[in-house]
């Protein structure tokens, strides 16, 4: 019965986007998440709810909607990502769409503006570069962080780069903000850090999805950095060299334990 839903939703997904295009778009703005969290989509949220006077909704899975309650401004509407009628008829009726991931309607409408702020840099194969045609993120608006990623990002997503906008990371306010309780923070952390030049937080991709079992990332690699043949000895010379203090955070979905 599910498949037979699903041919249904795919077979008329441009049916039901002219019915809501006739009736013309709200100025009213959707993000929407399909499997987690995204802190960028967050951050931009919140930001955009005590910034401007517009309509906000936050599409999330259903069994995420009491953890996004606690995170997401009051005055955003979340919805259910999984009731089908609900979340496409909440998309075609808004004139703003925020994205950070693949897995949305692939038909939009000329009078909608698709913001595409991602959530990560994709030091990998992802998107069109797999050559199949598949990754496509047709957003009038592309953000990315460096000269570097904007050339990546115009490859992965198939756009051009003057659409793609250099800024950081809206997620990076929240280590701005972090600054007004540091000394708070500080007493959490073991050691001094005021001994050392210079403090790196690198937080390396994944090569390999044991979450939802995607095998298009390359090959899985059984270290914290997700690099193969990676000398820990001598990246923690270099550091201590450099009198620089490096802290690694594994990401969620790495295929082996660390």
């Amino acid at each position: 019965m599910r498949g037979i839903f699903q041919k249904f939703k795919n077979k008329h997904k441009y049916e039901v986007n002219k019915i809501f295009d006739s009736r013309g778009k709200k100025n009213q703005i959707l993000f929407a998440e399909p499997w987690n969290l995204e802190v960028n989509m967050i951050e931009m949220a919140n930001y955009l709810a005590t910034h401007i006077e517009k309509s906000i909704y936050f599409a999330v899975p259903k069994r995420l909607m009491n953890s996004a309650k606690k995170i997401l401004n009051p005055q955003i509407k979340i919805i259910n990502r999984d009731n089908w009628l609900q979340f496409h008829q909440t998309f075609y009726e808004s004139k703003y769409f925020f994205t950070a991931h693949w897995k949305f309607p692939s038909s939009y409408s000329e009078e909608q503006l698709v913001i595409n702020i991602w959530h990560g840099i994709p030091y990998k194969t992802i998107g069109l570069l797999h050559g199949n045609g598949k990754g496509l993120i047709k957003a009038n608006v592309t953000l990315a962080t460096s000269i570097l990623t904007r050339s990546i990002f115009s490859k992965t997503f198939g756009v051009s780069e003057e659409t793609i906008f250099i800024a950081g990371y809206p997620r990076n306010d929240l280590l701005i903000r972090s600054s007004e309780q540091k000394k708070e923070m500080k007493t959490k952390i073991k050691g001094n850090l005021n001994s050392y030049d210079k403090v790196f937080i690198w937080l390396p991709t994944f090569r390999k999805d044991f979450v939802g079992g995607h095998k298009t990332h390359g090959n899985p690699v059984n270290n914290a950095f997700q690099v193969e043949d990676f000398e820990v000895e001598k990246f923690n010379h270099v550091l201590k060299k450099q009198n620089v203090l490096c802290f690694v955070k594994p990401h969620r979905s790495r295929y082996y334990p660390i």
